[in-house]
C-alpha cells in the first residue's frame, strides 16, 4: 500500500478543516467562477478521498493567483514571512476535488474547450456543503463521483471563488468522459527551493514598502 506524503492532511469530507488561517499549479488548473456567475461541474473525485491540504496563496504585485503548497512538518519560509508579518500570507486548508468543468470557452487561436478536468479547491465552509452532498448521494445509494451540480456564485465581497450553492442535477454516465482524476502529487507537491525563493522576494518587497519614506505634499 502506498504511504500518505506527510504534506497531505487526510482524505475526505470528515477531515479536521480547522487550523491556521491564511501550488505550484498553474490557475488554470484550478476551477474558478466569476462572481454572479453559474456553472455546471461533474464530480470525479469521491467525498470520502479528497486529499486535505496546507496551502499559501500570496500576490506578486499584479495577480493574487499564486499558490504554495506548505511545507509543514517540514520548516517553510511562507509560514516563517507570516509569523513575521502578522499573519500575511498564513498557509489554510483546502480540500482538493477533481471535477469536469462543463462550461465551453474559446482561447485566442479559436479553439473551443469544453468539459476540461478542474481542481476544486475548497476551504472549510465549501468543504462543509460539500459533505452534505456527499452524504446525500451515499444515502442514494451512489457516490458523489459521478454526480452533476448546478453551482452559482453570489456577487458578495468575498465569496466563495468555486461557488457556494451547490444543487444536485443527476448522476452521469462517466464512460464518455476523461473520467480520471488529476495528479495531485505532480500538482501540489511541496516545493522547497520555490517556497525559499517567492518567501525572500515578498519579505524584501514588504520590508521595503515598510521602509518607504511618505512624500510631504504642500498646498
Amino acid at each position: 500500500m502506498t504511504s500518505t506524503p506527510d504534506w497531505i492532511q487526510g482524505y475526505g469530507v470528515e477531515t479536521d478543516m480547522s487550523g491556521d488561517k491564511s501550488g505550484k499549479q498553474a490557475a488554470r488548473e484550478r476551477f474558478w467562477m466569476p462572481p454572479g456567475s453559474e456553472k455546471v461541474v461533474i464530480f470525479l473525485t469521491p467525498g470520502d478521498r479528497s486529499p486535505t491540504i496546507w496551502e499559501h496563496n500570496y500576490n506578486t504585485g499584479s495577480s493574487w493567483a499564486n499558490w504554495l503548497t506548505c511545507l509543514s512538518p517540514k520548516p517553510c519560509p511562507m509560514c516563517e514571512l507570516a509569523l513575521a508579518n502578522d499573519g500575511k500570507y498564513a498557509r489554510y486548508k483546502v480540500q482538493l476535488f477533481t471535477v469536469i468543468d462543463t462550461s465551453e470557452w474559446q482561447d485566442k487561436a479559436g479553439v473551443v474547450h469544453k468539459n476540461e478536468r478542474k481542481v476544486l479547491c475548497a476551504k472549510k465552509k465549501t468543504v462543509e456543503i460539500l459533505a452534505r452532498c456527499h452524504l446525500s448521494r451515499i444515502e442514494n445509494g451512489v457516490s458523489l463521483r459521478g454526480a452533476a451540480f448546478k453551482v452559482f456564485r453570489t456577487k458578495a465581497d468575498k465569496s466563495p471563488s468555486v461557488g457556494e450553492m451547490f444543487e444536485f442535477i443527476r448522476m452521469v454516465d462517466l464512460s464518455s468522459y476523461d473520467a480520471d482524476e488529476l495528479d495531485y502529487a505532480a500538482m501540489f507537491a511541496p516545493d522547497p527551493i520555490k517556497a525559499a525563493n517567492v518567501a525572500a522576494t515578498l519579505g524584501r518587497d514588504m520590508k521595503a514598502v515598510a521602509t518607504t519614506p511618505e512624500l510631504s505634499i504642500k498646498y
